[in-house]
């Protein structure tokens, strides 16, 4: 039985019976009206509509619908962590006391929001070498470890440094799945189990093009879904040109670098595999990189006013890329030695990283992917 939106969000009808100061709108019913033909007929929809509508019910309503109908899952993906506490927290547990149809819905973390058991155990086992004062935060995650139900930062109650909550997350080529002696209680896993059997997934944009990015190496975040509804989708654009798109930095070479070895504090996970030849080359990629991002910046000087940093193909020479694929290979042969098995997981983990800059610099240098734009920024002071 398809739902009457009249009904449901007339004066007097189900919404307004649970909700006494509810107040009718007619362009909510309209709203409503139309996702609810275009779900049908699984067509796209845009609509536009100013404050006050009720976008949210207009959209939630129609979807519970078509879920109770024994269609596949719904994603709503939203830019906003205010809007998806208002969907999880306030408008969805409405709907579900409103309605008379059964559904559940679970709101989607990225999986680097997770916590890794497995992970923070060997972070512990090495902080003196992997990491500088700043030890002290992990401590502190390993103390909230064992009280923790969730697993995730949003648990946390201070904000992990990047690097060591880096150390410690939950990632997709760091994981042994099933042989992991945390597995059956891994946070990651449970959560994606509750998100399998979810009707609605709540998520934001970022988290929803990951799971695009990644279904196109045969990876997924989210499970399957059929329907997708994007609330704030005048941010989307912004998301999309993120993680479609190559972003090649100093800062980011820098920060893979220092978490092999930081010559500065003398840390890193170099340093209980005593791998001089490995730090040798971690030392010649980064003179490397200096030497690149100088000839950028002095590309972009010369060029800027006529090219407004619109640059062309291999309009500088690659000086990293011979340095990380040395780097690559000489990691891969100390993953493949004889040690601790979560030790050679992070290793392969930095060989991943390597790999992935080193093709996404040969890409912007060559610019191989004909659809995309390439252009160099300057940062202020830089």
């Amino acid at each position: 039985m398809v739902i009457d939106i009249q009904q449901v969000l007339a004066p007097g009808g189900l919404i307004a019976k649970s909700f006494p100061s509810f107040e009718f709108r007619p362009q909510q019913v309209q709203m409503a009206g139309a996702v609810q033909r275009a779900l049908l007929d699984s067509r796209r929809l845009v609509v536009e509509a100013g404050t006050g509508v009720g976008k949210s019910f207009a959209y939630l309503i129609p979807a519970i619908e078509m879920i109770a109908t024994g269609t596949q899952k719904v994603l709503i993906s939203t830019f906003t962590i205010t809007l998806q506490e208002q969907l999880i927290n306030k408008d969805i547990p409405f709907l579900e006391d409103a309605l008379p149809k059964t559904f559940t819905a679970v709101l989607a973390k990225g999986r680097g929001n997770y916590l890794c058991q497995r992970r923070l155990e060997f972070a512990m086992r090495r902080q003196k070498g992997l990491f500088d004062e700043s030890s002290d935060q992990l401590i502190m995650i390993n103390d909230w470890a064992s009280r923790t139900k969730d697993g995730s930062l949003s648990d946390i109650s201070f904000l992990p440094k990047n690097r060591i909550w880096d150390a410690v997350k939950s990632e997709h080529g760091n994981c042994r799945r099933r042989k992991c002696p945390h597995f059956h209680k891994c946070f990651y896993w449970r959560a994606r189990r509750q998100l399998d059997t979810a009707d609605i997934i709540v998520a934001n944009h970022a988290l929803m093009f990951s799971d695009l990015v990644l279904k196109e190496q045969g990876a997924a975040v989210l499970p399957d879904y059929r329907f997708v509804i994007v609330d704030e989708a005048h941010n989307i654009e912004h998301v999309a040109e993120e993680h479609f798109g190559i972003n090649i930095s100093n800062r980011r070479i820098k920060y893979l670098l220092d978490g092999l070895y930081n010559p500065r504090t003398h840390k890193g996970l170099l340093v209980y595999k005593h791998a001089e030849k490995a730090i040798d080359m971690v030392a010649k990629t980064a003179g490397g990189a200096n030497a690149f991002f100088k000839r950028v910046r002095q590309w972009y000087e010369d060029s800027k006013d006529e090219t407004n940093g619109r640059c062309y193909c291999n309009f500088v020479d690659d000086n990293v890329s011979p340095h990380l694929k040395n780097l690559c290979l000489e990691l891969a042969k100390l993953a493949k030695g004889p040690g601790d098995i979560d030790e050679k997981f992070e290793i392969m983990r930095f060989v991943d990283r390597c790999g992935a800059l080193t093709q996404d610099l040969q890409c912007f240098l060559t610019q191989d992917r004909k659809d995309y734009v390439y252009w160099v920024e300057k940062q202020t002071g830089t």
